[in-house]
């Protein structure tokens, strides 16, 4: 995958990656290419006046709370707002654990879910995930220093913060163990609690890269005076909201992102969340290959 470096240099205030942002102002609405639409056009049912979507609040830049409001913000509210805009319909979000999301869509108390959620297979055993941005996780240092890393193999001998518990923490103490087969040096991985920890340790030089998803890596750099997020990626995969099975919802948002994405509204979007090298040509159902 050929993921760009960000590079930001002129922000006010440092915001940690993947919580809440504190004081930190949200990038500027696009345009609407296209004015409020019939949702008939695109088969939305007749009796659908308003989509009640689950998701769970607190990591930028999928859903989070600007300072000082309730409003929900992030690129997956940017995008949806466009698509409710375009079906005629409005949008209640409705905010709740983790967990408690899948319960309330089985339940029928929302209408899908929007969390940045992985397409896996295990999920498409219960959902219909609709597959609309590619996700890769990759590395966040200090500007200058990330285009040395060209291939894993680069990554040996060098720190990293990891959050403790995650994917990555196996990932890379695997990685370390090739390193060393291969006559590298061992990659220094350094626990840290959660990913504010891990952008803070890249910031004070404690370790030289911090790694997570590419999405919560580019908007930290947004956010955050001289640092940047390198082009190595690796455990990629797609994004996806998750619908019940058979919804009438599916295809009319379906229908509604292709259409965003033909006339360069869906790209717009990501582009100020700094997210356009994660776009995809099309939209598609259940197409994760992840476990």
């Amino acid at each position: 995958m050929n993921t760009k470096k960000l590079v930001i240099t002129a922000v006010t205030a440092t915001l940690a990656l993947g919580i809440t942002a504190c004081g930190s102002s949200t990038p500027e609405e696009p345009a609407s290419a296209k004015p409020a639409g019939n949702g008939g056009e695109y088969g939305l049912p007749a009796d659908v006046t308003k989509f009640t979507i689950g998701t769970s609040v607190g990591t930028a830049p999928y859903e989070y709370y600007e300072a000082g409001s309730n409003e929900v913000a992030g690129y997956e509210p940017d995008l949806l707002a466009e698509v409710a805009d375009r079906l005629g319909v409005e949008i209640e979000w409705n905010p709740t654990d983790f967990g408690a999301m899948f319960s309330a869509l089985e339940a029928g108390r929302t209408d899908f879910i929007a969390n940045g959620l992985i397409d896996r297979k295990s999920r498409q055993a219960d959902f219909d995930m609709l597959d609309y941005i590619k996700d890769a996780s990759g590395f966040l240092g200090l500007e200058g220093t990330t285009a040395q890393l060209k291939t894993m193999e680069d990554v040996c001998g060098h720190s990293l913060a990891v959050p403790s518990g995650t994917t990555w923490e196996g990932y890379f103490d695997e990685q370390s163990k090739k390193c060393i087969e291969n006559g590298d040096e061992k990659i220094e991985i350094v626990l840290v609690k959660d990913p504010t920890a891990a952008t803070l340790a890249v910031t004070s030089k404690r370790v030289e890269f911090a790694v997570n998803q590419q999405p919560l890596l580019a908007f930290a750099a947004q956010q955050t005076q001289g640092l940047e997020v390198g082009d190595l990626t690796y455990l990629e995969g797609v994004v996806a909201m998750a619908f019940p099975k058979d919804s009438d919802l599916l295809e009319p948002v379906q229908k509604v992102l292709d259409e965003m994405i033909a006339d360069g509204t869906y790209l717009e979007i990501l582009e100020k969340w700094g997210m356009d090298d994660l776009a995809v040509e099309k939209t598609s159902v259940n197409a994760g290959t992840a476990e």
